[in-house]
């Protein structure tokens, strides 16, 4: 970074590429004066505090929802006096939904404490930065909250969707509740403070510390050799197709693949299994799921999870309620598994968000037995890939069964009914039932 080489040319000893924005490896650069076990044990520290950070966060978050569902407020910024009636709607939370939505993560997580990967450190700045919009009464914690959002993105750009889809939704509801003072604040100060953010998080500050020239060259290359690379690689011949990446694509692609070498005597889908970079050998061998309508179905798959996705977070911005908010963004968190090309196991980090979240929410407003069914799925599929590896990721479990969940747990949101404004366990039956 500081003496004029191409940091995107540099590989570990796994042949490895540097794969992030500028920023991280300026950020991460002091490192360099530690032999390279100090800057390991250093990096686990970080990590170990930042999944800390996820912990604590929650809790807030956590208060805070409790709080906006006893106090008689249907929405996050809005005060109301408590009473009798509204109070009876905070339905007991049992705390295995906490304990499950733990365990979920916690392979993902010590394998990403394994491999020194960022995906816990990104969580954090998620919970955090969001915690920050949601509890916000005037514009300047709303700020800094979106400053916050923005350096996810400028480490690893895939938290680029929930960052979005909280700003749109935000910038919605605003706009259905006739520009309301408190909620135009919220709107216009994270929008503004993820685009400040990206600003200082892409431009003003590796432009200071290594210069604009240096910046814009760096830039150009991650963009061209990562962000425009088919393979999602700065190497040509890595394979993105080994058993580890759990997206929605690689997913099918496996599975699609498995079929084909188990029924229809195709070449063996494990040829691509290898972390190494692919040899001569599987450079000429045309797979069964190497078609255009492969691609052209997952696109269309996409758009249509992602209309889902803008439907929950329609009637979360029209009721303005604070769970449907957390809720959607959440489940934001877990879409970037099926967008991103990319997702291995210990990304699934990013999961936490929607592991409690969403059945405590629709423990409260939907069905408790779908609640406790999304809370244990969510942790048996992780563990099912972790310690069926060589068959579960053969068969792309983990990346078809989250996509399964995101879709089952996204329906179920649109379905609950938050209880509204001024209404009582009284006037709804099914909250008077679910009390």
């Amino acid at each position: 970074m500081f003496d004029g080489r191409d940091p995107y040319a540099v590989t570990n000893p796994r042949g490895w590429h540097y794969l992030y924005p500028p920023l991280l490896a300026i950020l991460v650069s002091p490192l360099a004066m530690l032999d390279s076990q100090w800057q390991g044990v250093l990096w686990y520290a970080i990590s170990i505090l930042a999944a800390w950070g996820c912990y604590t966060e929650s809790q807030r978050i956590w208060r805070w929802l409790r709080w906006s569902n006893t106090s008689g407020a249907s929405g996050p910024l809005r005060k109301s006096t408590a009473n009798s009636a509204t109070k009876q709607a905070s339905v007991a939370v049992p705390v295995g939904f906490f304990c499950f939505a733990g365990a979920t993560v916690l392979l993902p997580a010590l394998n990403c404490l394994q491999r020194g990967q960022v995906g816990i450190i990104l969580t954090y700045l998620l919970f955090l930065g969001f915690r920050c919009v949601l509890t916000s009464r005037t514009l300047w914690p709303a700020l800094i909250g979106g400053i916050v959002l923005a350096l996810p993105i400028a480490i690893k750009v895939i938290p680029a969707l929930p960052v979005v889809c909280l700003c749109l939704l935000l910038l919605a509801a605003a706009g259905l509740h006739h520009w309301d003072a408190p909620l135009t604040r919220r709107a216009v100060g994270i929008s503004s403070g993820v685009a400040v953010g990206l600003l200082l998080f892409f431009f003003v500050i590796p432009s200071v510390l290594i210069g604009p020239t240096t910046n814009s060259k760096l830039l150009n290359t991650w963009v061209t050799n990562v962000m425009l690379n088919d393979n999602g690689k700065s190497d040509d011949d890595f394979s993105i197709h080994v058993k580890r990446n759990q997206s929605l694509t690689n997913a099918l692609y496996r599975l699609g693949n498995w079929t084909a070498y188990a029924y229809a005597h195709a070449p063996d889908d494990r040829l691509f299994d290898a972390e190494t970079p692919v040899d001569s050998q599987t450079h000429d061998i045309t797979m069964p799921m190497d078609t255009v309508w492969l691609s052209r179905s997952v696109r269309m798959l996409q758009l249509g999870l992602l209309a889902l996705l803008f439907g929950a977070g329609w009637n979360a911005a029209r009721d303005d309620n604070a769970w449907a908010v957390a809720a959607v963004f959440a489940l934001a968190c877990l879409l970037m598994s099926a967008i991103s090309p990319i997702f291995r196991g210990h990304y699934y980090v990013l999961w936490l968000p929607a592991a409690w979240i969403v059945p405590v929410y629709v423990w409260q407003y939907g069905s408790q037995r779908l609640a406790v069914v999304l809370s244990i799925s969510a942790c048996a599929l992780t563990w099912i890939h972790y310690l069926l590896l060589p068959s579960a990721g053969r068969l792309g479990v983990l990346g078809l069964g989250a996509t399964i969940w995101y879709i089952v747990a996204t329906i179920s949101v649109l379905r609950t009914k938050p209880i509204a404004r001024g209404e009582s366990v009284q006037t709804n039956p099914e909250l008077r039932y679910a009390a």
